[in-house]
């Protein structure tokens, strides 16, 4: 993450990995979670999902690059609503670093 840009990270998240599909055919995914330092912004964007449709985003988590996360996994926002994740964006600076990453939800 770009210096400074950690600072204005003040909300957290948690993340559960996906592990794949139960028995009952429903998602699963690891223990309690992790807690992630984010920036949560209710924000409207229509955008293109990972399967190629166009579909309305009502929020961006912004969070350090270091992150691992997809579509897969499951968040709980600081609200404790658990929103589908729509699409991860990985942004980069002018030397073609990593310094974020983007959830759309």
């Amino acid at each position: 993450m770009q210096t400074g840009t950690q600072s204005w990270l003040k909300d957290t998240i948690t993340l559960r990995t996906n592990q794949g599909i139960g028995e009952d055919g429903e998602p699963t995914y690891t223990g309690v979670g992790t807690s992630v330092a984010c920036e949560v912004e209710e924000r409207v964007t229509q955008l293109r999902s990972d399967a190629g449709d166009i579909v309305l985003s009502v929020c961006r988590i912004i969070m350090d690059s270091s992150v691992s996360i997809t579509t897969l996994d499951e968040i709980t926002l600081p609200d404790s609503t658990k929103p589908k994740i729509l699409k991860v964006k990985t942004l980069y600076d002018a030397s073609n670093t990593a310094y974020a990453k983007v959830v759309f939800t």
